[in-house]
């Protein structure tokens, strides 16, 4: 599909909102509380962030900003957060797929995002210079935002679904320590049932070779015996 609005998206972005990073370049936490803003605005998932070493600022899937350093302000973060955050509304509208990666869904995810998370803009200021670029935007309520208490529940969900991904974690691992302390008792148990049953033989083997030498000293003084009574008569004869 022709991504026929891309180079008007740039344009427009480096005439009207590039200008506003101040040359300011982002830590990876500065960068993160800008993607968990722009994320718990419209209700999504914050999408995981990565640095990168040269290229251009990319986003992927829909849940990863891969970031080199010319690209760590906040204009341009926002800029491929609003990439996965268009991903996730146009799946959620069945509509994946139907829109260019610059089309007008994502030019109104990035202009809310804008508006709300960039100091000093304007809306209708700003709408005004997209109309002056020609560049198509989707309606308002094509991505709605969240309310301050719905943004405050939004966060809670999240926050549980994390301990609960931790607490998920911990019996996984538990489990995994539960498993090898069964293998080290079945192996254990093994062993000395092994060391039983040859200390069993063992003693079987020696009372076998107790009885058979006692036999034998027995037949001996018996033979003796023998031997001395044979040699008596023979003397008296």
């Amino acid at each position: 599909m022709r991504d026929s609005q891309r180079s008007k998206v740039y344009s427009w972005e480096n005439a009207h909102l590039r200008p506003t990073d101040a040359k300011e370049k982002l830590d990876f936490t500065a960068i993160q509380v800008i993607a968990e803003q722009a994320a718990f605005l419209f209700g999504y998932t914050v999408p995981e962030i990565e640095a990168k070493h040269h290229g251009s600022a990319t986003a992927h899937w829909g849940s990863l900003v891969r970031l080199p350093g010319w690209a760590r302000v906040r204009s341009v973060v926002l800029h491929e957060v609003a990439h996965c955050l268009t991903h996730g509304i146009l799946q959620n509208l069945g509509k994946l797929g139907t829109e260019a990666s610059h089309g007008p869904t994502f030019v109104r995810v990035y202009f809310e995002l804008a508006t709300r998370l960039i100091p000093g803009l304007q809306p209708a200021a700003l709408r005004k210079t997209l109309a002056a670029a020609r560049i198509k935007i989707g309606p308002a309520g094509l991505a709605t935002t969240l309310t301050r208490g719905e943004q405050k529940e939004f966060r809670r969900i999240l926050a549980a679904q994390v301990k609960l991904k931790e607490r998920r974690a911990d019996l996984a691992r538990i489990g995994r320590e539960i498993d090898a302390e069964e293998r080290l008792l079945t192996t254990s148990r093994s062993l000395l049932t092994s060391r039983v049953k040859d200390a069993r033989k063992a003693a079987t083997n020696r009372a076998a070779i107790a009885r058979q030498e006692k036999a034998a000293r027995a037949r001996a003084r018996w033979q003796q015996r023998q031997q001395e009574a044979a040699t008596i008569q023979g003397g008296q004869a």
